[in-house]
């Protein structure tokens, strides 16, 4: 599994930064640890990285999407997954057909 999580205090902030997180299991575990997660962090700044797009519709008000170090989109979810041309429409339905 490689996943990393850092849980740090910036400022009177909490920061929880999961990478890859949920890559190694299965659909039902995955939605259980984030339920886990967005129960206990409710109030942490949580920054995800993640391959598997559903859980970030469902879970996070705020999605960036980088190509080559470079930010080229920065919206809710929802807003991009309904944007036609969005980089975020397109990859959702990528997934979608895999």
């Amino acid at each position: 599994m490689s996943a990393f999580v850092l849980k740090r205090r910036v400022g009177g902030t909490s920061l929880l930064l999961l990478d890859d997180l949920t890559s190694s299991v299965d659909a039902s575990t995955e939605s259980r640890m984030m339920e886990i997660i967005m129960g206990e962090f409710h109030t942490a700044t949580v920054i995800m990285v993640s391959h598997r797009l559903g859980v970030v519709v469902d879970m996070f008000n705020r999605v960036l999407i980088m190509d080559k170090g470079q930010l080229v989109e920065d919206e809710a979810p929802r807003t991009l997954a309904k944007t036609d041309g969005s980089w975020f429409a397109q990859l959702l339905k990528s997934a979608k057909e895999h």
